[in-house]
C-alpha cells in the first residue's frame, strides 16, 4: 500500500460524514461508525489495497481516530497530520508496509 492510498483513507470518512448531513433523522454514533468502516472497506477495494487487509485497516483507523478524540472529518480542521499518523500506524500494525 502506498502513502497515497493511506492518506486517501481519512478522506473517505469525511466524504461519508458530508453525505449523511441532512438525511432525515440524525444517525447515532454506532451507525456513523459502521457506515464509515463500510465505506472505507469499499474504497480500500477500489484502491487495490491488499486483499483481506481492508476490514482490519479500516476498523483500526476509525477506532484509533476515535480514541484520539478525532473524527474523520477533522481532516479539514487542521488534524490532517495526526490522521495520517493514525493511518501509518494502522498500516504497520496490520502488516501493510507503507512506501516512503
Amino acid at each position: 500500500m502506498t502513502y497515497r492510498m493511506m492518506f486517501t483513507l481519512p478522506f473517505i470518512g469525511a466524504a461519508l460524514g458530508a453525505s449523511l448531513t441532512g438525511c432525515g433523522e440524525p444517525p447515532n454514533a454506532d451507525d456513523v461508525k459502521a457506515s464509515t468502516i463500510a465505506n472505507c472497506e469499499r474504497q480500500w477495494s477500489r484502491m487495490g489495497g491488499p486483499a483481506g487487509k481492508g476490514v482490519d485497516m479500516c476498523r483500526c483507523i476509525v477506532n484509533e481516530a476515535e480514541n484520539r478524540g478525532l473524527a474523520m472529518t477533522d481532516i479539514f480542521t487542521g488534524s490532517e497530520a495526526e490522521l495520517k499518523e493514525v493511518a501509518k500506524s494502522c498500516a504497520l500494525a496490520n502488516g501493510v508496509q507503507p512506501s516512503t
